[in-house]
């Protein structure tokens, strides 16, 4: 699923799913995952590589936010190398493996399933010449960021800010001009 980081009316920040495309149930199913798991979501670096401009909120009857089911315009940043095509789903995974060590605990704090996230990781991993990932000299069952998978993360988000910063003209007018 992909979530995007929004705003209560009282200014905290909540991780919603995105529901376009998902059936009634899908979409319920969506919601309540991602009301019970706001623990394991935060944001690596505050606004970077989130699709925030794609969902909107509602406040609900017990001043939750909730989300609706339309979008609104916006831009994602996907790079693509050899083979491979990385979005912000991937660029999140890499961040998890290199915050927990493990590709089971990573997709675990992604709500995913195990073998989703390392059948991502390998298809990321196969558009670079040298690994992404490698295991921690302490241990062979952790993983570790390579020099290579934190520099990517960096550029990810890098880049992500720079084209968020410099589209908002073009994300207002994709706004004013989408169908409702």
């Amino acid at each position: 699923a992909v979530f995007s980081l929004k705003k209560n009316a009282d200014g905290r920040e909540r991780f919603l799913p995105v529901t376009m495309g998902y059936t009634d149930k899908q979409a319920s199913i969506l919601r309540a995952r991602a009301s019970s798991a706001q623990e394991f979501l935060s944001p690596p670096v505050k606004g970077a590589g989130l699709m925030s401009s794609l969902s909107s909120t509602a406040d609900l009857p017990d001043g939750r936010a909730g989300p609706e089911i339309a979008r609104t315009a916006g831009i994602r940043l996907k790079l693509f190398v050899g083979n491979s095509a990385i979005g912000v789903g991937q660029i999140d995974l890499l961040q998890q493996i290199g915050t927990t060590g493990s590709i089971r605990h990573a997709a675990a704090a992604m709500r995913m399933d195990e073998e989703r996230a390392a059948s991502l990781l390998k298809l990321m991993s196969d558009g670079f010449a040298t690994p992404l990932v490698r295991p921690a000299q302490a241990t062979d069952k952790e993983l570790e960021l390579t020099e290579l998978g934190a520099e990517l993360i960096r550029r990810y988000h890098d880049q992500d800010r720079q084209i968020q910063d410099l589209s908002s003209d073009l994300k207002a007018w994709l706004t004013d001009h989408q169908a409702v």
